[in-house]
Protein backbone atom coordinates (compact mmCIF):
# COMPACT_ATOMS: atom_id res chain seq x y z
CA UNK A 1 0.00 0.00 0.00
CA UNK A 2 3.16 2.45 1.06
CA UNK A 3 3.99 2.13 -3.02
CA UNK A 4 0.41 2.18 -4.21
CA UNK A 5 -0.16 5.54 -2.13
CA UNK A 6 2.22 7.69 -4.74
CA UNK A 7 -0.02 6.77 -7.78
CA UNK A 8 -3.77 8.38 -6.14
CA UNK A 9 -3.64 11.05 -8.51
CA UNK A 10 -2.23 9.34 -11.81
CA UNK A 11 -2.97 5.38 -12.13
CA UNK A 12 -3.55 3.16 -14.18
CA UNK A 13 -4.85 -0.58 -15.55
CA UNK A 14 -1.67 -1.85 -13.43
CA UNK A 15 -2.52 -0.55 -10.40
CA UNK A 16 -6.21 -1.38 -10.21
CA UNK A 17 -4.60 -5.18 -10.33
CA UNK A 18 -2.18 -4.24 -7.62
CA UNK A 19 -4.84 -3.17 -5.86
CA UNK A 20 -7.59 -6.02 -6.25
CA UNK A 21 -4.39 -8.30 -4.93
CA UNK A 22 -4.04 -6.06 -2.00
CA UNK A 23 -7.90 -6.89 -1.37
CA UNK A 24 -7.72 -10.42 -1.94
CA UNK A 25 -4.95 -10.33 0.94
CA UNK A 26 -6.73 -8.79 3.26
CA UNK A 27 -9.39 -10.90 2.62
CA UNK A 28 -7.57 -14.22 3.23
CA UNK A 29 -5.69 -12.75 6.15
CA UNK A 30 -9.32 -11.29 8.38
CA UNK A 31 -8.30 -13.99 11.05
CA UNK A 32 -4.75 -13.08 11.56
CA UNK A 33 -4.49 -11.42 15.24
CA UNK A 34 -1.36 -9.62 17.31
CA UNK A 35 -0.73 -11.76 20.02
CA UNK A 36 1.72 -11.77 22.80
CA UNK A 37 3.91 -14.36 24.71
CA UNK A 38 2.73 -14.87 28.32
CA UNK A 39 6.39 -16.40 29.09
CA UNK A 40 9.03 -13.83 27.61
CA UNK A 41 7.93 -10.45 29.69
CA UNK A 42 7.75 -6.81 28.16
CA UNK A 43 11.00 -6.49 26.73
CA UNK A 44 11.12 -4.28 23.93
CA UNK A 45 12.76 -4.70 20.30
CA UNK A 46 12.73 -2.56 17.61
CA UNK A 47 13.83 -3.76 14.23
CA UNK A 48 14.70 -1.79 11.52
CA UNK A 49 15.07 -2.61 7.70
CA UNK A 50 15.48 -0.40 4.26
CA UNK A 51 14.82 -1.75 0.87
CA UNK A 52 18.09 0.08 -1.13
CA UNK A 53 17.29 2.09 -4.15
CA UNK A 54 15.16 0.31 -6.66
CA UNK A 55 12.97 2.88 -8.04
CA UNK A 56 12.92 5.61 -10.42
CA UNK A 57 13.55 8.39 -7.41
CA UNK A 58 16.36 6.82 -6.75
CA UNK A 59 14.80 6.61 -2.84
CA UNK A 60 15.12 4.11 -0.55
CA UNK A 61 12.31 2.56 1.81
CA UNK A 62 12.89 2.46 5.76
CA UNK A 63 10.86 0.02 7.96
CA UNK A 64 10.79 -0.51 11.48
CA UNK A 65 8.76 -2.84 13.58
CA UNK A 66 8.71 -2.73 17.13
CA UNK A 67 8.04 -5.60 19.34
CA UNK A 68 6.90 -5.93 22.72
CA UNK A 69 6.20 -8.95 24.66
CA UNK A 70 6.80 -11.00 21.18
CA UNK A 71 3.66 -8.92 19.72
CA UNK A 72 4.08 -6.09 17.35
CA UNK A 73 3.17 -3.07 19.06
CA UNK A 74 4.17 0.12 16.29
CA UNK A 75 5.59 -0.41 12.60
CA UNK A 76 6.40 1.83 9.92
CA UNK A 77 7.02 2.02 6.04
CA UNK A 78 7.58 4.95 4.20
CA UNK A 79 10.02 6.52 1.72
CA UNK A 80 13.28 8.09 2.80
CA UNK A 81 13.52 12.16 2.66
CA UNK A 82 17.05 11.78 1.06
CA UNK A 83 18.85 9.96 -1.14
CA UNK A 84 21.07 7.62 0.18
CA UNK A 85 24.32 7.01 -1.16
CA UNK A 86 25.08 3.28 -0.48
CA UNK A 87 22.78 0.75 1.73
CA UNK A 88 24.97 1.39 4.72
CA UNK A 89 23.69 4.99 4.82
CA UNK A 90 20.20 3.89 3.95
CA UNK A 91 19.99 1.71 7.36
CA UNK A 92 21.89 4.29 9.52
CA UNK A 93 19.06 7.02 8.41
CA UNK A 94 16.47 3.91 9.52
CA UNK A 95 18.26 3.02 12.91
CA UNK A 96 17.07 7.15 13.77
CA UNK A 97 14.24 6.35 12.68
CA UNK A 98 13.45 3.52 14.58
CA UNK A 99 15.67 4.97 17.51
CA UNK A 100 12.69 8.01 18.01
CA UNK A 101 9.96 5.17 17.76
CA UNK A 102 11.95 3.57 20.60
CA UNK A 103 12.10 6.63 22.97
CA UNK A 104 8.31 6.92 22.32
CA UNK A 105 7.72 3.63 23.57
CA UNK A 106 9.83 3.29 26.41
CA UNK A 107 8.34 6.32 27.74
CA UNK A 108 4.66 5.09 27.12
CA UNK A 109 5.76 2.19 29.15
CA UNK A 110 7.21 4.29 31.79
CA UNK A 111 3.79 6.06 32.17
CA UNK A 112 1.95 3.04 33.03
CA UNK A 113 4.57 1.68 35.34
CA UNK A 114 6.50 -1.06 33.02
CA UNK A 115 9.60 0.75 32.93
CA UNK A 116 12.52 -0.14 30.25
CA UNK A 117 15.22 -0.97 32.82
CA UNK A 118 17.84 -2.49 30.29
CA UNK A 119 19.03 -0.44 27.28
CA UNK A 120 16.22 -1.60 24.23
CA UNK A 121 17.90 -3.69 21.51
CA UNK A 122 17.72 -2.02 18.15
CA UNK A 123 18.30 -4.75 15.72
CA UNK A 124 19.42 -4.23 12.14
CA UNK A 125 20.71 -6.49 9.46
CA UNK A 126 23.64 -3.92 8.23
CA UNK A 127 26.89 -4.68 10.04
CA UNK A 128 28.19 -1.44 8.47
CA UNK A 129 25.21 0.95 9.54
CA UNK A 130 25.61 -0.44 13.67
CA UNK A 131 29.25 -0.13 13.17
CA UNK A 132 28.82 3.50 11.71
CA UNK A 133 26.21 4.29 14.91
CA UNK A 134 29.13 3.00 17.98
CA UNK A 135 32.09 4.46 16.50
CA UNK A 136 32.76 8.27 16.24
CA UNK A 137 36.06 7.33 14.15
CA UNK A 138 33.86 6.70 11.25
CA UNK A 139 31.72 9.62 11.14
CA UNK A 140 34.49 11.29 8.43
CA UNK A 141 32.80 9.35 6.12
CA UNK A 142 29.57 10.53 6.91
CA UNK A 143 29.63 14.24 7.01
CA UNK A 144 27.07 14.84 3.95
CA UNK A 145 24.09 12.97 6.17
CA UNK A 146 21.68 15.52 8.03
CA UNK A 147 22.82 15.78 11.24
CA UNK A 148 19.33 14.93 12.48
CA UNK A 149 20.26 11.47 11.48
CA UNK A 150 23.27 11.35 13.84
CA UNK A 151 20.84 11.02 16.40
CA UNK A 152 21.06 7.48 16.83
CA UNK A 153 24.47 7.72 18.52
CA UNK A 154 23.34 9.60 21.64
CA UNK A 155 21.08 6.75 22.16
CA UNK A 156 23.75 4.00 22.30
CA UNK A 157 26.00 6.56 23.93
CA UNK A 158 23.04 7.30 26.57
CA UNK A 159 22.75 3.52 27.36
CA UNK A 160 19.17 4.13 26.09
CA UNK A 161 19.99 1.50 22.96
CA UNK A 162 21.96 -1.38 22.56
CA UNK A 163 22.74 -2.20 18.86
CA UNK A 164 22.09 -6.10 17.76
CA UNK A 165 22.69 -7.79 14.36
CA UNK A 166 19.72 -9.36 13.32
CA UNK A 167 19.98 -11.93 10.00
CA UNK A 168 18.04 -10.70 7.09
CA UNK A 169 15.57 -13.82 7.26
CA UNK A 170 15.21 -13.29 10.79
CA UNK A 171 14.72 -9.96 10.76
CA UNK A 172 10.39 -8.98 10.86
CA UNK A 173 11.03 -5.35 9.72
CA UNK A 174 12.36 -6.83 6.16
CA UNK A 175 8.37 -7.23 5.75
CA UNK A 176 7.56 -3.78 5.92
CA UNK A 177 10.19 -2.78 3.12
CA UNK A 178 9.74 -5.64 0.04
CA UNK A 179 7.58 -7.94 -1.43
CA UNK A 180 8.40 -11.26 0.10
CA UNK A 181 7.94 -15.53 -1.27
CA UNK A 182 5.17 -16.44 0.46
CA UNK A 183 7.28 -19.22 3.42
CA UNK A 184 9.42 -15.91 4.05
CA UNK A 185 6.23 -13.79 4.93
CA UNK A 186 4.56 -16.23 7.13
CA UNK A 187 7.62 -16.89 9.08
CA UNK A 188 8.19 -12.62 9.80
CA UNK A 189 4.19 -12.65 10.26
CA UNK A 190 5.51 -15.51 12.77
CA UNK A 191 8.15 -13.36 14.70
CA UNK A 192 5.32 -10.13 14.79
CA UNK A 193 3.10 -12.01 16.56
CA UNK A 194 0.24 -12.08 13.91
CA UNK A 195 -1.18 -15.72 14.45
CA UNK A 196 -4.75 -17.08 13.35
CA UNK A 197 -7.22 -16.60 15.97
CA UNK A 198 -10.75 -17.10 14.54
CA UNK A 199 -12.47 -17.48 17.82
CA UNK A 200 -11.32 -14.32 19.01
CA UNK A 201 -11.54 -12.09 16.53
CA UNK A 202 -13.01 -9.10 17.32
CA UNK A 203 -12.84 -9.46 20.97
CA UNK A 204 -10.06 -9.16 24.19
CA UNK A 205 -9.14 -12.73 26.11
CA UNK A 206 -6.81 -12.66 28.78
CA UNK A 207 -5.40 -16.08 29.03
CA UNK A 208 -3.60 -18.84 26.84
CA UNK A 209 -5.36 -20.14 23.66
CA UNK A 210 -5.80 -23.79 23.87
CA UNK A 211 -2.41 -25.58 23.45
CA UNK A 212 -0.24 -21.55 22.76
CA UNK A 213 1.22 -19.80 25.03
CA UNK A 214 -0.53 -16.46 24.17
CA UNK A 215 -2.94 -13.70 24.98
CA UNK A 216 -4.96 -12.43 21.84
CA UNK A 217 -5.82 -8.47 21.52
Amino acid sequence: MQHLSQFTTSYGPEHWTAIKHVLRYLKGTRDLGITFQSDVGLGLEIFVDSDYVNRADARSIGGYAGVLGGGCVAWSSKKQQMVSLSMTEAEYIVLTEGAKQLIWLQCFLSNIAFEQTNPTSLCSDNLGAIILANDATYHAHMKHINVSYHFICKRVAFNKAVLTYVQLKENPADIMTKGLDLPQHHHLNLRLGLIACPEVKGSVVMGTLDTSDRVAY
